[in-house]
Parts: C-alpha cells; structure tokens; sequence
C-alpha cells in the first residue's frame, strides 16, 4: 500500500483505513513530513489530538519549513490556543516571509487580536511580494477598518477586487467596511451583497433541492441554529435566552457551531441544545447542508450573516425555510433565505422603501428583535463618577471601527461643550501603544488633548469588562453603526445612552433598544440634538445620580430582557411556517 492509496481513503472520509496504511508506511520507511501530515489529519479527524500534535511537531523538526509550521499553527488555532497560534504563525513567516497561506492566517490573528501594527507590516510584504494578488490589499482594507477609517479601507478592498473579482472573502470585508460608513449609498451595497450571494450560489445551482415530507404533526418541530459566535460573544448573549426558553414539548432545538474557539459558554449553550453539531472543520458548504438535511431540520435560521463560513451552506437550502436573525444588520442578499427577523423600530413598516433594501422579507416581532441575558456575576451599580471626581466621564466601548471621523467629530464638539470632561475609550485595537497614538492624534486634530482621553484595551473577563462601566457617567453611542450589546450593558449598569439614529436599520438599533427600556428620550434623530442631549445631561448630576440606580430596573422589566416572551413570539412563526408548509 502506498502513500497515494492512504490520501485517496482519507478523501473518502475512510481515516481509519488511511491512517493503518500511514502507520506501516512510517514503520517502514521512518519520519517522512508528507506522511506525517496526513497522519495528523487523519488522528485530528479521529479525535486524537495528542498524536496529531505530534505527528506536526515532528513534521516541522523534519521539514523545517514555512508549511510545516503554518500546519502547525492552525492545529492550535482550531484548538482555540491563541498563544501557540500567533507563535507558529510567526515562526513560519519569519522562515518564509512570502508563503502567502501563513503570512494571511497570521495577519488575521493579528488583526483579530488587535496587533496592527504588526499585521500591517505582514500586509505590505505580501503587496510587495505577491502585487498581483488581492491578498495584501483585503488585509490592509481590514486594519484600516478597524481603525474607524471605512472610506479609505474601501480604497483597499475596491484594489483588492480587482485583482481578485470573484473573491467571496474579500467581498465580505468589502460590504463589511460599507456598513460603518456614514454616507453609504444603500442600494449599492444590496447589489454588491447579492454580488457576494452569486458567488455561493453557483456552486449549488446544479442542486436539487429536496426535504423530508412527514407531517409535523408526528412529531416535534426541528429548529437549527447556524453560528460562528456560539462563545463570548454579543450573538450568544442574545440567543442563549431564546435556546433556554424555547417550548421542548414542541420544537427539538439543534445548533450547528462555527465557532473556532470553544470556551464556557459554548458548553453552555451545547447543554442546552437538543442536538449539537460542530462545524468547525467542515469547509465544504455542500458537505455541511448535508449534515442538516441528514438531522430532518424544518426551519434554519442564520445568526451571522455574511460574517462567517456557515453563511455558504444556505445556498444549498438544507431546510425548507430559512431565515436570518440578529448577528449581522443587513441583507444577506440570497433568495434562498426568506425571512428575516427584526422590530417595527429597527425597520419601521412607515420607511417602505428601507423594505426594498433587503432580499429576506422582513418579519417584525412586536416584543423587539433582541433578547438581552444580565450576566449572573453582574457587578453592583456605583454612583456616577462625577460625583467624587467632579467631571463627566463619557465612554464608548464599542468596537472601535464603528468610530468613523464624523463621530470623532461631533465627540470633540461634546468634549469641548462639557468643561474639563474626558473620553474613556475601550476596545481590542488599543492592544498595542502605536493604536493609543493614532487615535490620539486624531482627537488632537480636532483641539482635543491626550490629558482629556483615556484609552484601553479589553478586558480578559466579563466581569471585568462590565466593571469598567463604574468609570463613565454617560455611554456615548456610535452612527450610523450603532451599538447593541455595548448599549444593553450599559443600561445593565446604570450608565444612561446617548444615541442617535437614522434610516437604515444599523443606525436605529439604539432607538429600538432605549425606546423598548422606556427612555426614547436618549434616541436623537440628529448630530445637533445628540450634542444638545449630552450637554443637558451632563449639567445635571441629579438626574445623572437618580437615574444610575433605575436603569437596571428599567431594563429588567422590558421586553428587551423578555427571553420568554420573545421566544414564544419566533414560536408562533415556527408553527405558522410548518403548517403553511403542510397545508
């Protein structure tokens, strides 16, 4: 038996046999990086992840070169070992700095990590050596986007896509960064994402489409759940309450997880699933629709949008409905998703032209389209710390690529309004000194000094992120991207939100959030009357000091924190589907 004949088995999905005819071929002939490599597939495969690791420790002392030690590294990525990912990462760029697979994977570690300045510096030399590819240019459009720059990451993507014009990767950061900019052409951006769509449904186009015909009524309703956030992470906060309360006499749940970093929450929500599928290492989407169609699921519902891999598989149309929910703020411009779940303030039926923006039709729960969890472990409320410190302290802790120019803008108008206040900034980009700098600067521009900022980085702990908000008097909202967890955790911790929106469903997130919690008054539908609010609130501390210790309440008793209501309300869909279905 021969090499080629253990490649063709484990192609087949037969890691057993590949594997036997592996372990004769290394007794024969000694360590061989080729066979070693597909030895740990295959036991990576088979759930032995000791003697893969082995197998690709040995395969890089043997090799000793960029391949081995990229292997390497995304064993440990997929493991979630973020340390020896970024290592062996480093380690095989460092050995060859224009292997284009490593030096990708250890610049998207880097950016997801928010080391910049490295990552940059990765960008340019696979420019340098790689011009004609789109590489280089979609991982420059990427740290620039999470700098808050989108019109000039746009810049980098529009190069990278024509390089590469079929690139579904590079279309995503593309639509990605469109989303964060203030004066974005919306009709565009559908085009563009039905543009995305194309590229995942050509490969399904030769499929037919074929689901299971037994009445509903012999049994439960299957409910799957796609995601690649079943983690720390905002779609878990929202989606655990929904999985915890749906009716188990009615409807088996399943969960079909992309997550590629597995932590406690996500044996969390793995408990309280009624079937659980990891999909991390299933690349193929045709594959994957497979493993759905196999468990018989009725309705599957999208939770990331365009922003992860599972997306792909809905052009295979697994499950007779599918509809989209919650992790991404737009269409998913594919015909074979049909709903999509949102609230009459989010998507105002008023606005029908905003109906148009989206391929999905758009389903509007009366009890609003989040469902927020408080944290257990919840930190107890302090006074604002104006009190003792005697200034304001504003703070945005939202990702740091939704803060655009114009929201710096209108931030320093407010800065320089409120006398001696300061900006405390919070976010993953301020990982390394070079990022305080930028940002620092571009405050500087605009006649703010460093002494009124503080800037940091995130917080290793839930408990301590949420602490953090014991430091600011009032949570300053980002447009047109709005924030959604950063506003529900603020609220949770007695710190009022200022937030303004617009038409977009994006930019009407914190309307829908403080409208549903009872303060419609801190939704602004300007940059004038959101400075004017700010200003008015912080001049007084009584209300500021009163009202600290009502927000939580507030939040409780509304629908946002109504898991359960909520839920019965996606029920009703569920049930109303199937029986259109079999009717």
């Amino acid at each position: 038996m021969t090499y080629k004949d253990a490649l063709d088995l484990f192609n087949l999905g037969e890691f057993e046999g590949s594997l036997s005819i592996l372990n004769d071929l290394l007794e024969e002939f000694g360590g061989n990086a080729q066979i070693l490599t597909l030895s740990a597939l295959c036991s990576k495969m088979l759930g032995d992840d000791s003697r893969a690791e082995r197998d690709l420790i040995n395969c890089c002392k043997i090799a000793n070169d960029s391949q081995s030690f990229h292997n390497l590294a995304c064993f440990y990525f997929d493991k979630g070992d973020r340390s020896n990912a970024i290592k062996f990462y480093k380690k095989s760029f460092d050995l060859d700095n224009s292997y284009i697979p490593s030096a990708e994977a250890y610049a998207m570690m880097l950016i997801r990590f928010g080391c910049l300045k490295d990552a940059h510096h990765i960008a340019s030399q696979i420019i340098r050596f790689h011009p004609k590819s789109g590489v280089g240019y979609n991982l420059m459009g990427q740290i620039i986007t999470q700098q808050g720059k989108p019109e000039q990451a746009i810049v980098q993507f529009t190069k990278a896509l024509e390089l590469d014009p079929q690139n579904a990767g590079i279309m995503t950061h593309f639509i990605l960064a469109q989303n964060y900019c203030p004066n974005q052409d919306e009709t565009a951006l559908v085009k563009l994402t039905e543009r995305w769509a194309a590229t995942h449904l050509s490969k399904a186009k030769e499929e037919t489409f074929s689901h299971s015909k037994k009445q509903i009524s012999s049994r439960k309703i299957r409910i799957g759940y796609v995601s690649g956030d079943f983690k720390r992470h905002s779609v878990a906060y929202f989606i655990e309450p929904i999985l915890h309360y749906h009716n188990r006499s009615k409807f088996e749940v399943f969960c079909y997880s992309y997550n590629p970093s597995p932590d406690a929450i996500t044996e969390r929500i793995k408990d309280i699933s009624d079937g659980w599928r990891d999909m991390r290492f299933i690349h193929n989407p045709k594959e994957a629709s497979d493993i759905i169609r196999n468990d018989d699921i009725d309705i599957l519902i999208d939770l990331g949008g365009i922003t992860y891999e599972g997306i792909s598989l809905f052009a295979f149309k697994p499950a007779p409905v599918q509809a989209t929910f919650l992790g991404y703020p737009n269409t998913t411009g594919m015909p074979t998703i049909a709903y999509r779940f949102t609230d009459k303030l989010s998507d105002p039926i008023t606005n029908s032209e905003n109906d148009k923006l989206y391929t999905e039709k758009l389903i509007r729960l009366n009890s609003g389209f989040l469902t927020f969890a408080p944290p257990e472990s919840s930190p107890k409320i302090k006074p604002p710390p104006s009190v003792k410190k005697g200034y304001i302290t504003f703070g945005s802790f939202n990702t740091f690529a939704k803060v655009n120019d114009d929201t710096i803008d209108i931030w320093s108008k407010i800065l320089n309004r409120v006398k001696n206040s300061k900006l405390f900034i919070k976010s993953k980009l301020f990982a390394e000194e070079s990022s305080h700098s930028e940002v620092i600067n571009r405050f500087k521009q605009r006649g703010i000094g460093s002494n009124r900022l503080i800037v940091r980085g995130w917080s290793e702990t839930l408990e301590g992120h949420l602490e953090e908000y014991s430091n600011i008097d009032i949570a300053l909202d980002t447009f047109p991207y709005n924030g959604t967890t950063t506003t529900c955790e603020a609220l949770w911790m007695g710190v009022p939100v200022i937030s303004r929106y617009g038409l977009t469903h994006r930019s009407r997130v914190g309307l829908s959030i403080l409208t549903q919690a009872g303060l419609p008054m801190f939704a602004t539908n300007n940059a004038r009357e959101y400075i004017k609010q700010v200003v008015r609130l912080s001049n007084n501390l009584e209300e500021l000091v009163a009202i600290r210790g009502k927000l939580r309440g507030l939040l409780a008793q509304s629908s946002v924190c109504d898991g359960k209501g909520t839920t019965l309300e996606l029920e009703q869909w569920y049930q109303r589907w199937s029986k259109e279905r079999y009717s």
